[in-house]
Formats: structure tokens, C-alpha cells, sequence
């Protein structure tokens, strides 16, 4: 039968098991809000990453189309988070899903028809979404950048409210500067205002050049990604 000074010491080491637990649990909590915090710059280091290892390869892939890039970039991304674990150990990318609406959740709505941004990228439960498109000299694929990339956060189709929609850019002629501007060019006739443009941040990596948007329902940053 157990004594009096045994049940004390347990009831002692189940007080000081459930300290440890609460501790635990408060240091993971402050960790998550800490890359949550940092996601937008995390995401920022996540492709110059993928893309420096990338770039390691001459930027080989099945073929030039959208897909095949893509896929490559993902491998990349996922190569990226391997080899760092702890840079990335609340970051999960997932590519190709779903964002239902939640007309969808409810049930009143059909899935099928749910909006499937390229990547969704998860830091510390805030979730960014990334749009990505082939940017060639013709100026139709700056166009296509920008009906079926770029409008698809404006009218809240991609992305969530005060979260910035992430753009790649995979400029397989020319340079991201011509590209950039080719962009802007098309706006421009679209009679989107100049606050609508892309305006050059800085080089993230000898490849990345990286630039920002501003639309009244979101901001965009854009990530062209220089092939050759």
C-alpha cells in the first residue's frame, strides 16, 4: 500500500509533468507566431533557394511549358526544405490545390469548379498562395501573366484578405527587366492605373528579381526568374 510520502512525490512529479507540458506547449506556440510572422520573407528565401539549386541543373526540365517548370520548381522547393530543416520546420508547400470558397465548405457550391492556385505555401498555419506563369518576347504571355495570373488574386479568386498573392515568373526569353516592362506595357493599355504596375524591389539571388504590385484588394510580389 502506498505511503503518505509516496503519494506526495507522485503528486509532485504529475505537477512538475504537467509545468514541462505547459512550458513545451507556450515555447511551440511562440515559435509558430515567430514564422508565421516572418512567413512573407521565409517564402522569399524558400524560392531563392529552390531556384539557386535549380539553377545548379541549367534549369533542365521535360519541356517549356508551364507544368514542367513547375514541377521542377516544386522538386526544388522540396529539396530547399530538406536540406534546412530547421529554417523550414513549420513549412508545408503543397502544389496544384484546391481553395475551395466557402460556398464550397458549406455545401452549397460545387468543389469541381474550386480555384487551383500552382502552389499553396503553409508557415505556421498562414497560408500564401503562388501563381505561377511562362514569360516569353511576345507579348501575349505577359498578358496571360496578368488575366490568368495576377486577376485571379485581384478579384479574390487566389489568396486570402490581407495576405499578399505571390507571382512567379519563368522568363524563358530575354531578361526580367524586359519582361517587367513588357508587363507594365500591358497594363498600361489595359488603363490599369501606374499603382497597378510592377515597381523593382531588389535581386533575391543572381537569378531572382523580385518586384511588387499594388491593387486595392491585394498587394503582389513578384518573383521572374531568369533561365538564361
Amino acid at each position: 500500500m502506498p505511503t503518505a510520502s509516496s503519494l506526495l512525490s507522485l503528486s509532485e512529479n504529475s505537477l512538475l509533468d504537467k509545468v514541462k507540458l505547459h512550458a513545451q506547449g507556450a515555447a511551440a506556440l511562440k515559435l509558430r507566431n515567430y514564422f508565421s510572422n516572418i512567413a512573407e520573407e521565409l517564402v522569399h528565401e524558400l524560392l531563392t533557394d529552390a531556384v539557386e539549386s535549380w539553377s545548379a541543373s541549367s534549369f533542365d526540365r521535360y519541356d517549356d511549358a508551364e507544368r514542367a517548370c513547375t514541377a521542377r520548381l516544386f522538386s526544388c522547393i522540396l529539396t530547399a526544405t530538406h536540406r534546412d530543416p530547421e529554417k523550414y520546420a513549420f513549412v508545408t508547400v503543397c502544389v496544384d490545390g484546391l481553395q475551395p470558397t466557402q460556398q464550397m465548405l458549406a455545401g452549397v457550391a460545387d468543389i469541381l469548379r474550386a480555384p487551383r492556385p500552382d502552389f499553396t505555401v503553409n508557415i505556421a498555419g498562414k497560408e500564401l498562395r503562388l501563381e505561377a506563369k511562362v514569360l516569353r518576347r511576345k507579348r501575349r504571355w505577359a498578358k496571360a501573366y496578368i488575366v490568368e495570373g495576377m486577376q485571379r488574386f485581384w478579384d479574390g479568386r487566389y489568396g486570402s484578405p490581407g495576405i499578399p498573392g505571390i507571382m512567379i515568373g519563368y522568363v524563358q526569353e530575354g531578361t526580367t527587366e524586359e519582361m517587367e516592362s513588357q508587363i507594365n506595357s500591358v497594363l498600361k493599355e489595359m488603363y490599369l492605373p501606374s499603382t497597378e504596375w510592377l515597381i523593382f524591389k531588389y535581386f533575391a539571388g543572381p537569378r531572382v528579381r523580385l518586384s511588387e504590385s499594388h491593387h486595392e484588394r491585394v498587394r503582389l510580389l513578384h518573383h521572374l526568374i531568369q533561365f538564361e
